[in-house]
């Protein structure tokens, strides 16, 4: 059956990325609301969060084995309906592990679109996959940044925040009609002589520290993200409506750093962006723990948002076009360990907050951010290592 133009599947990912921006941040913005609703403590807060990003890593590591196996388009197709599972019932739950629950089977949900519509992507461009792929991820930031403007707004308004999930629901369902119109290219892997690929994408050079690089960048993105809020409400003592438009600047400075490597992106080496946005972030982050006053401390807060904009886009760029012929699977395999980052790295700093105070929580992300910049580098160097065949190329 004839492939869907284009422009079509590059509106669709647009589209899909946008909604999956205002999803991964809504429980983030809504926290101090949630924690009211069902009591909860820090480290409680921790695991409603996390409990997305369970599922998120638990739907990357299924699809990782169904993309030999499945059509992209049936595994989509499936994502969105369990998606409009999660967030259209959660708001209408009391119990604190009902909403986990419901948490998991939307971050599931996330897990398979952010795999497959990756690699449906890097497949319309082989020769910009990482500009294509940091415009497309540009409309995660968007939505990412007008969801926790629109419900600061709103929620200053009195609207009760479980509309925000149904809404969210209502969404995935548009775009789940709209899917089923649409017919995807082939992403299963191509047959390969290289035998050491075929049997384990983790063994490949380069691949399995990009696996790493993603599970602390991931854990940071969301952890930063989902704690802004909280953070300079709890201990800025920021009213909650203004702390939310903090969040949105924050994806804001993600958006607008992916449309910036848009442009620009195709002109330095992969591993050279990372490292430099990642030095920016820490130089961000250290102006948060030594700036004085609420809204020093929200600006810098805001500028992280920036030096972790083009990361995941460019890391995955990065994997993929090392290995062509095996994308999906190493596509999904480095996303796998964006998953771990992010149930993990969220989950110990809420337990640490809970012990040690938010603020040092916090510090925490500090240094995490460190330890990235290390993994990037030591990608660097392994791939300086590497011989010519398996080196990763920089995009064209």
């Amino acid at each position: 059956m004839k492939t869907s133009s284009h422009s079509t599947l590059v509106i669709l990912s647009v589209v899909m990325f946008s909604v999956f921006g205002i999803a991964l941040t809504l429980t983030g913005t809504l926290l101090p609301l949630l924690i009211a609703h069902f009591g909860l403590s820090y480290g409680e807060a921790g695991t409603l969060q996390v409990s997305a990003q369970f599922g998120y890593l638990l739907a990357i590591m299924l699809t990782g084995w169904l993309v030999a196996r499945a059509e992209g388009r049936f595994m989509v197709i499936g994502a969105l309906a369990v998606s409009l599972l999660g967030f259209g019932l959660f708001g209408w739950t009391s119990s604190f592990w009902a909403a986990c629950g419901l948490m998991v089977l939307g971050g599931a949900g996330g897990g398979t679109i952010e795999v497959v519509m990756n690699t449906v992507v890097m497949k319309l461009s082989e020769t910009r996959r990482g500009n294509l792929l940091n415009f497309i991820h540009v409309f995660f930031g968007l939505g990412a940044f007008f969801g926790p403007a629109v419900v600061g707004k709103l929620i200053g308004m009195g609207v009760a925040w479980r509309w925000f999930y149904l809404g969210t629901g209502v969404f995935w369902a548009v775009l789940l009609l709209f899917t089923l119109t649409c017919r995807f290219p082939s992403i299963k892997p191509e047959p390969s002589a290289d035998a050491a690929a075929a049997t384990s994408v983790f063994g490949l050079p380069v691949v399995r520290i990009l696996f790493f690089v993603l599970m602390v960048y991931v854990g940071l993105e969301l952890g930063v993200g989902g704690w802004i809020t909280t953070y300079l409400h709890d201990i800025e003592h920021m009213p909650t409506a203004h702390a939310a438009y903090v969040a949105s600047a924050f994806w804001l400075g993600i958006a607008g750093g992916r449309l910036l490597l848009t442009l620009i992106g195709h002109r330095w080496h992969e591993s050279a962006i990372i490292v430099a946005l990642t030095s920016w972030a820490i130089l961000c982050l250290v102006g948060v723990f030594s700036l004085p006053g609420p809204w020093p401390v929200a600006i810098a807060l805001a500028l992280v948002g920036a030096g972790y904009s083009g990361i995941y886009p460019t890391t995955i760029s990065w994997g993929g076009g090392a290995y062509p012929a095996h994308a999906a699977q190493v596509t999904a395999l480095v996303a796998t360990g964006g998953g771990i980052g992010a149930v993990l790295i969220p989950w110990v700093m809420g337990y640490l907050s809970e012990g040690l105070g938010l603020a040092n929580g916090m510090r925490f992300y500090l240094l995490m951010t460190v330890v990235l910049l290390v993994l990037v580098t030591w990608a660097r160097r392994r791939q300086s290592a590497s011989t010519p065949a398996a080196a990763p190329t920089p995009v064209a």
